[in-house]
């Protein structure tokens, strides 16, 4: 199988197949990145000389990432039984020299043995169990326990553990309750492949080995009680778990809420004032407030971004904010007041609530809705720093960017038939156009059959912060 070696956030180099067809290709080409939010999370909250488990490395995103980030002396195994999929992964790991990494060939479940598995065309589905709309290769693979695997590798103190086995997370639980009896490591696991009830199984087997659950908002900043706010989100695609004392780790540096204090009293003015702050605000002049309950969606949104608070106190504001965003954009569902909703809904982790609030934002611009006569947060976060010279198209340009990117977590899911190029064509005639949106509207094209190869535009000619792999954009 040809390879195609991808530079992603954090100075990692990802081998994977060339076709377009691979889900991993083609994200990684769009993104430079993974598409889920937890992988920044891990950048952030591993260090030097920590030790970590990958069970379903795949083609290494994560694995590779992880020793990127505890070196020097730290380690990293990472568990991948295909074959294919674990010679592409080596070869990454010569290409990086990450030393600390170690691949192990196996399969981790309840049992040791050999069982067959599935393999799919995308190896994120390979899995014990047929998906029976995909057809599959089964190829026989070896089977091992986290227990046993920790009495042959003795590792040390593990830090951190990352599950992704489409389904299998409750066996590993039981063939590794040694291992999570005696560690304490932070547990990523994840849950889209997940039925409910196996994820209520999933867990209570983790509260009996004494791990509490959280989840990941910001959007990708402070881990929560997974209880917070509703509970989980639909476009919450992993979980967290940990026993008490990686949490007070966790929270002493600033990564982890485990109970919400009550709301501080509210500053009136505050986030008027933190509005004013914004390289933005002139474009707009000096509206005022029409309304307690948008002034109060403010000032707690204000509260949630001041570095001076506690992440405790933060998140309380955050939650708070939220209730009044929402009740004020029903109130009066005004361009500003929704797209501060959708700002503020995306960083408390309710993504569909978001991109519900991005696209009627868009919808009343387009309409010819009037200017925004009170205070704005633009959905997305990435425009706070532009001083438009046109607020309406700013604001335009915001709202469909934060839609395009927030209704699937990749161009890869969108058919054909539900693609927005006349959006992604429009947004790149405008000031704001951008590499990240220049690759992703050319392989929606490519995905659509409008286009046969990737092509050298200006803004994918050299490499920039946005734009890390510009050789890969000279037409193949």
């Amino acid at each position: 199988m040809n390879e195609l070696y991808v530079r992603i956030r954090g100075n990692v180099v990802v081998g994977v197949p060339v076709s377009y067809v691979y889900l991993t290709t083609y994200v990684l080409l769009e993104q430079e990145d993974w598409f889920e939010k937890e992988i920044r999370f891990v950048r952030r909250c591993l260090g030097r000389g920590m030790h970590c488990i990958d069970i379903g490395a795949n083609y290494g995103v994560y694995a590779l990432t992880m020793a990127k980030a505890v070196m020097p002396g730290g380690s990293v195994t990472a568990f991948e039984p295909t074959a294919t999929t674990a010679a592409m992964l080596r070869a990454s790991v010569v290409r990086n020299g990450f030393a600390q990494l170690q691949i192990v060939p196996l399969a981790l479940s309840a049992a040791e043995g050999t069982r067959e598995f599935h393999t799919y065309e995308n190896s994120e589905m390979n899995s014990f169990s047929p998906i029976s709309e995909f057809a599959s290769t089964v190829e026989t693979v070896a089977v091992s326990t986290l227990d046993r695997q920790q009495a042959a590798l003795q590792w040390p103190s593990i830090d951190f553990v990352k599950i992704d086995a489409e389904g299998e997370e409750t066996n590993i639980l039981a063939g590794g309750e040694t291992f999570f009896r005696e560690q304490s490591p932070l547990v990523m696991f994840e849950i889209v492949a997940t039925e409910i009830d196996q994820r209520d199984i999933l867990a209570a087997r983790f509260a009996q080995l004494g791990y509490d659950l959280y989840r990941l908002i910001g959007p990708d900043s402070l881990l929560v009680p997974a209880s917070f706010n509703g509970g989980i989100d639909s476009a919450d695609l992993n979980l967290f778990a940990c026993k008490p004392d990686r949490a007070a780790q966790l929270a002493a540096a600033g990564l982890l809420v485990r109970e919400m204090p009550p709301p501080l009293p509210r500053t009136k003015g505050a986030g008027i004032a933190f509005y004013h702050r914004q390289p933005y605000a002139p474009s707009f002049g000096h509206p005022a407030l029409h309304g307690e309950s948008y002034g109060a969606a403010l000032d707690a949104y204000a509260l949630w971004r001041d570095p001076a608070r506690s992440a405790g106190e933060r998140c309380a504001a955050l939650q708070e904010s939220f209730i009044a965003a929402e009740a004020a954009a029903g109130e009066r569902p005004s361009v500003a007041r929704l797209s501060t909703l959708g700002r503020i809904a995306r960083e408390i982790g309710k993504l569909e609530a978001a991109a519900r609030a991005a696209i009627r934002v868009t919808e009343l611009l387009t309409q010819g809705a009037p200017p925004p006569d009170e205070p704005l947060f633009p959905v997305d976060q990435r425009y706070d720093a532009h001083a438009p010279a046109n607020p309406r198209q700013w604001l335009l340009a915001a709202s469909v960017h934060a839609f395009e990117e927030w209704r699937r977590p990749s161009g890869y899911y969108i058919p054909p038939q539900e693609q927005r190029l006349d959006i992604l064509d429009w947004l790149q005639t405008t000031p704001f156009a951008s590499a990240p949106i220049e690759r992703r509207r050319q392989l929606q094209r490519i995905h659509a059959g409008l286009q046969q190869q990737r092509m050298r535009t200006p803004l994918l000619a050299r490499m920039s912060q946005d734009h890390l792999n510009p050789e890969l954009w000279a037409g193949s």
